[in-house]
């Protein structure tokens, strides 16, 4: 069974919701906590996600060279 530390690294795409509005953010996820889920765009910005606003994380398959 995958746990979700052996997503870290891997390339993700969160699905969340503020009020009303639903963003859709790319990254590589850095961190899985209780509370949160980290993930760093491309721009090198770390972005905290409260789990309780997140919908969806979608998990891009794993390419050669890409850190685990």
């Amino acid at each position: 069974m995958l746990q979700g530390t052996d997503l870290i690294g891997r390339r993700v795409m969160v699905w969340s919701r503020s009020g009303s509005t639903e963003h859709r953010d790319e990254g590589v996820l850095r961190a899985l906590a209780p509370q949160w889920v980290i993930i760093e765009n491309d721009k090198g910005e770390l972005m905290m996600f409260p789990t309780v606003a997140v919908r969806l994380v979608k998990v891009f398959p794993a390419s050669e060279g890409e850190g685990r």
